[in-house]
Order: structure tokens, then sequence, then C-alpha cells
């Protein structure tokens, strides 16, 4: 069985290397293509007033590596004030980012490892004591960007060590329903931008790949509605009635039932979860 993995290259080996390992054919098919700002000066505007923040949350781990990019260097006549802010992780992989580039265990705050979700409603439910009247909020996101960029090669994975990062990109809805509860708390969401989220275009390899796995047989993986508009726009009109489809959040399994998959499962966001959704479907 081919299981089709749609998350942007950079972060889709280990999930290529998984499915491999528990014995199926993975062929990862980036419907996202993850940019970095050409324009940084938000993000460097946003250091500059780190202090102001009670906390800022991260909505993934692209949100951690760009933003932390453009964290000050130290000179000779300038030193960074250490990180005092809290950090929210909306899953493991976002806070395993974080503890990547040194933000202090302690002040990260992520839903509990065994939350039956890694989205926006989990984490709130652990953060929403922090914040009294008149708090800001730093929220660190991607942002969609129309044009399309060149096509990679379908790729087979590679082979190397399997380690078990999450899938936890969780759809825009839950970021902006996080935004109106910071609101309603009464306190003033601020966004900053880190990354461009891109369309990719076609080629004729990705066209011909299309042809078949829209049969029966083929697995879609996706972790974000976005790959599912991105997948619709690329391919208007095909039909997908006889293609499986696991998704990592009821809100991306509903997208993907509207784009017309006749089986769509919902896996828990975890590498065992969702590999027991493939087996379910085999």
């Amino acid at each position: 069985m081919r299981v089709v993995i749609t998350r942007p290259a950079s972060e889709a080996q280990v999930w290529a290397d998984a499915v491999q390992v528990a014995g199926y054919e993975p062929v990862m098919f980036p419907l996202l293509v993850i940019e970095r700002l050409n324009d940084v000066s938000g993000i460097h505007k946003a250091w500059h007033q780190m202090a102001e923040n009670a906390a800022v949350m991260f909505v993934s781990g692209n949100a951690v590596n760009f933003f932390m990019q453009g964290m000050p260097k130290a000179t000779a006549d300038h030193a960074p004030e250490p990180l005092r802010t809290r950090a929210w992780a909306t899953g493991p992989g976002t806070r395993q980012a974080l503890l990547a580039h040194g933000w202090p265990a302690h002040l990260i705050d992520m839903p509990a490892p065994g939350a039956a979700q890694f989205d926006s409603e989990a984490l709130w439910s652990v953060v929403r004591q922090q914040l009294v009247p008149g708090h800001k909020v730093l929220v660190v996101r991607g942002e969609t960007r129309a044009t399309s960029l060149p096509a990679e090669p379908l790729q087979q994975p590679a082979t190397g060590s399997l380690v078990a990062a999450p899938l936890e990109q969780a759809p825009s809805a839950g970021r902006d329903w996080l935004a109106q509860r910071i609101v309603a708390a009464g306190a003033t969401p601020v966004f900053c931008v880190s990354y461009w989220r891109c369309r990719p275009a076609l080629s004729a390899e990705n066209i011909r790949f299309i042809q078949g796995a829209a049969g029966a047989g083929a697995v879609w993986l996706f972790s974000s509605s976005e790959a599912l508009n991105n997948l619709a726009a690329l391919f208007p009109g095909e039909n997908w009635a006889r293609a499986f489809a696991v998704a990592t959040h009821e809100r991306i399994a509903e997208r993907a039932l509207r784009a017309g998959f006749g089986t769509v499962r919902v896996a828990r966001p975890t590498l065992a979860d969702v590999l027991a959704s493939i087996e379910s479907l085999s």
C-alpha cells in the first residue's frame, strides 16, 4: 500500500521512515512549501518588544525555527536579555523545537502528553489562567503566499534512524479560535509572521502520480487543511472517491470529506496512532 505524505519536504522524512518500517510504500508529495521571509524586520521588532508579552504562542515547529533565527545576536556592546517569557506550544513537536533553540523548559506550556488532541483548544485549557486584562500575547505563525513555487520531484525515503516527532500542525480555524479566547480574557493578541506557506507548482511527474494515487489503494496523510485546499486547487475536478485519507484533526477530516475522499480516518497526531489508522485501511 502506498502512503502519500503531504507535509513540507523538510518535515516529511521522519514520517516516511516510519511508514517504511511499518511495511508500507511511502511517497513524499509536499502540498505545502515553506519559505523564509525576505523582510525579517517584523521578527526583529518582535524580539525587541519581547518583554512586553505575557507569553509567546508558536503555531508550529516552523514558526519556532524561523522566529528563533531572528533572535538578536550578542555583540561586544550588547548582550541579549535571557529568555523570561512563557512560550505556548500546541504539541510536542513545537516544544521540541523550542528546547532545541534554548528556550528554558520550565517556561514552556503545552497540552498534556496524553491529551486527545494537540491543538489550540487543548492548549488553551492549560494556559488560560495565566492571562489577566491588559496582557499581550505574541502569536508567531506563517502566512500564505499565493505564488506557486517550483515542484520538487516525488521522493522515496532515505534510509536513516527513526525519530518519533508528532504531526501537529493545527488548522488555522484553531488559531483564530485561540486569538478570540485571548481577546475574551481581556488580553491582546499581537501577530508576527515568521515564514511563508506556499502552494507548490506541478511537474509532469506530479500529474502522472495523481492519476494513479486517486485510485483505490493509496492512503493520503493530511496534517493541514491548507494542504487539502492546495490539492483541490491543483487538481480541480479530480475524483477522490476511491482514495483513503488519514487526518490528524477533526477539522482536517471534514475538509477531506468535502474534497471527496471516500474513506477518512481521524488519528491522534502521534506516530503510533497515525500508523494504527493506516493499518485499519489496509
